[in-house]
């Protein structure tokens, strides 16, 4: 059996096609249940969509890439595609790791990599390579220090915001969702920043992180009557539409002078391109807030290039066995191999 991997991310495909892709996910698993059925899953992360897979050969595996690429050309113009288990192999380790994440070493694609891999439905041809890729990629980020104090993206944005705050002003700040980093938001609690969860469905949830955060809670009715005295939003919806257009400021646009930062951290955009065209609307995204960070920390640096010095190793080493099983005998020998959970146990077990 040969692994396959075909993908677009934010280094490959622009934004537009990825909103594309995000909005396909469920057209793409589907043709993958259809096409190469129990053989096949599809990743969706926030700046990426990949289909891992086996097939008896690469002509098999060539003729499957060739018609889902053909299928969904539009988002999958620029997508990359790798043969063979060594390559599939080094790029799930460092994906894992966090090394290909736009916010680069965030703990976060763990989570969601073990989430995916949890899942009912995850092809048993994929198991044994993920279970020793995430055994593989814990030991790495505690080794480097990639798992203590590294930042995510609430840091980036509550960095940001910070520096463009007159020294001691506190910050109102609105956060619109429930997911993953209205989380991480209300777990930070920065104390200069007072925050207002706004959500127009999950209203329990909304109150639940308001209450995590010591912030107040807003009605979506409520929420346009907030953008005269907020000073910054957070949006970070799963939204399929705009959440915010110009429409949403027409009635602050009349009275508000002061800059209002606004921070889509959303894929698909939450933020219609329009906003871009008021005055006092500052729009910042993922990719503005990383290219900040990165430039100033030495420290994160050093631990992401031993990070990846260390997936290099594991992956040669990989490479160099003659089977999985020669693999699971020499990685288990090492001494930062730690111990994995019961389904990892039983996966290398099997082998």
């Amino acid at each position: 059996m040969i692994s396959y991997l075909i993908g677009i991310d934010y280094k490959r495909a622009s934004l537009v096609q990825r909103e594309e892709a995000y909005r396909l996910r469920h057209k793409m698993a589907e043709h993958c249940r259809q096409a190469n059925p129990g053989k096949s899953a599809v990743l969706t992360t926030c700046n990426r969509i990949e289909v891992y897979g086996v097939a008896s050969n690469r002509s098999e595996a060539a003729v499957f890439a060739k018609s889902f690429k053909d299928t969904f050309k539009g988002p999958l113009k620029n997508a990359y595609i790798l043969y063979g288990n060594d390559s599939v192999f080094r790029h799930g380790l460092r994906l894992t790791c966090g090394l290909e994440s736009q916010v680069r070493g965030e703990p976060q694609i763990m989570r969601q990599l073990e989430t995916w891999f949890g899942r009912s439905d995850f092809p048993i041809h994929l198991e044994e390579m993920w279970s020793l890729i995430i055994q593989a990629a814990k030991d790495i980020r505690k080794k480097s220090g990639l798992d203590r104090g590294v930042v995510d993206i609430a840091d980036l944005v509550f960095g940001d915001l910070k520096t463009h705050l007159a020294f001691g002003k506190s910050a109102e700040v609105i956060i619109i969702g429930t997911g993953k980093v209205a989380a991480l938001i209300a777990d930070k609690k920065p104390k200069f920043a007072h925050t207002v969860f706004v959500a127009r469905k999950k209203h329990s949830r909304a109150k639940e992180l308001a209450g995590l955060a010591g912030g107040d809670l807003l009605s979506y009715e409520e929420f346009p009557g907030r953008l005269i005295s907020a000073d910054a939003i957070i949006s970070a919806t799963y939204s399929p539409h705009y959440i915010l257009t110009a429409h949403s400021f027409l009635e602050v646009a009349k009275v508000r002078k002061r800059l209002l930062y606004i921070y889509d951290v959303a894929v698909p955009r939450d933020v219609a391109p329009e906003v871009d065209e008021i005055p006092f609307a500052v729009i910042k995204d993922i990719g503005d807030l990383t290219d900040r960070f990165y430039k100033g920390s030495r420290d994160i640096a050093r631990r992401l290039e031993s990070a990846s010095e260390l997936a290099e190793g594991i992956t040669f080493a990989y490479k160099e066995s003659k089977d999985v099983k020669d693999y699971t005998a020499w990685y288990k020998a090492q001494p930062a191999c730690n111990n994995t959970g019961r389904r990892d146990q039983a996966a290398l077990a099997a082998v």
